[in-house]
C-alpha cells in the first residue's frame, strides 16, 4: 500500500492548479472588414486561430504581422509527437476568420476556488484519519 504524507496531496493539488490555469483562456473573433483592421489587432506573440476561406484552419503563434498577412509559428505533430515548428505566412486576402487567445479571468478564478476547497477538504480529511485511525473509521461516526 501506498502512503502519502499529510502534504503530498496538497502539493499535487497545487501543481495541478498550475497547470490548469495556463489554459484557462478562449479564442475571441477579431472583427475586421479590413486587412488593416487585421493588421492592427495582430502583435508579435500572440497565438491564434485563422480559418482561410478554403476552410483550413490554423493555430499559430504570431512572429510577423505585415500590411499583406501575418507570418507564424506553428508545432508540427506526428504520431502525437512533437516534431517541430515550421512558420507559416497567411496573406489576409485568404483569411475568412482570425480568433485570438485571450486569458479568462472568470474561467480561471472559478477553477482556483475549486481547487482550494478540494486542498481544504482533502487536508481536512487526512487531519480526521490521522486522529482516528484510517481502519476505525466508519460512516456515521
Amino acid at each position: 500500500m501506498i502512503k502519502l504524507s499529510e502534504k503530498q496531496p496538497i502539493s499535487l493539488i497545487i501543481l495541478a492548479a498550475f497547470g490548469f490555469t495556463a489554459s484557462c483562456s478562449s479564442f475571441r473573433p477579431i472583427e475586421a472588414t479590413s486587412r488593416q483592421q487585421y493588421a492592427t489587432a495582430l502583435e508579435i506573440g500572440d497565438r491564434v486561430r485563422v480559418t482561410t476561406l478554403d476552410g483550413d484552419v490554423h493555430e499559430i503563434e504570431v512572429v510577423r504581422v505585415r500590411e499583406e498577412g501575418v507570418d507564424g509559428e506553428r508545432t508540427i505533430w506526428e504520431k502525437g509527437k512533437i516534431e517541430g515548428r515550421e512558420v507559416l505566412h497567411i496573406a489576409f486576402e485568404d483569411v475568412a476568420r482570425i480568433e485570438k487567445r485571450e486569458a479568462s479571468p472568470g474561467k480561471t478564478a472559478a477553477l482556483l476556488v475549486s481547487l482550494v476547497a478540494l486542498a481544504v477538504a482533502a487536508a481536512v480529511l487526512l487531519s480526521h484519519l490521522a486522529s482516528k485511525g484510517a481502519g476505525s473509521m466508519r460512516l456515521g461516526n
